[in-house]
């Protein structure tokens, strides 16, 4: 990776990080679906007015809206309601690493349900994966 991927990658690590702290001060003073409705309210918001501002066409073909409203759902709206709902109990640090943990916790369940089988390789990533978790649990 060049300076500047490393750049980027600190970045979106310290964005993704002031999120849970953010969320722990939201939940304070609002209800957490609420936050987590702002919170991915703002963001749809940005990113229609960026796909606009570059003349994107995604939001004019009304097959792509389900799609977008099932993907949505999925990957943000669950996710993010239930990590504020999580962090009325817990502090903004365990709600994050406990969701940095989630792919090794994604890997065991392929394994599981699905038919991608456990490698080695694979096992020796997720074992060392959760000694680092534990490391930060600590």
């Amino acid at each position: 990776m060049s300076g500047q991927d490393w750049q980027w990658l600190a970045t979106l690590a310290t964005l993704w990080s002031f999120a849970f702290f953010f969320t722990k001060i939201g939940v304070t003073a609002l209800p957490p679906l609420t936050v987590a409705f702002v919170r991915i309210g703002l963001a749809a918001a940005t990113l229609a007015a960026i796909l606009a501002w570059r003349g994107g066409s995604a939001l004019r073909a009304a097959n792509n809206w389900f799609a977008f409203l099932i993907m949505g759902a999925i990957n943000n709206a669950v996710p993010f309601s239930l990590i504020a709902l999580a962090q009325t109990t817990v502090t903004s640090g365990l709600a994050a690493t406990l969701n940095g943990a989630s792919p090794l916790f994604s890997v065991l369940l392929a394994h599981a349900i699905a038919s991608e089988r456990m490698s080695g390789l694979k096992f020796s990533g997720v074992v060392l994966g959760l000694a680092g978790v534990a490391v930060l649990l600590v």
